[in-house]
């Protein structure tokens, strides 16, 4: 839960931390939340939704003989 934890999670004792993961060397290697970020595409449908239409987006672009 780290730095996502909400104010109900903070109110119940959960621990805020910074989102990373400690490299081998013992340094700290953060990264972003998981929000949207320079470059990305933002697509607004479920999941197996937007699954079925990358699938047929792809197959337009194969020779399906």
């Amino acid at each position: 839960m780290g730095g996502q934890a909400g104010p109900r999670g903070r109110a119940e004792g959960v621990p805020r931390r910074p989102e990373g993961f400690p490299r081998p060397d013992g340094s700290w290697f953060p990264y972003p939340l998981e929000t949207p970020q320079t470059g990305d595409v933002v697509v607004r449908q479920t999941a197996a939704h937007a699954i079925g239409e990358l699938e047929r987006l792809l197959d337009l672009g194969t020779d399906q003989a």
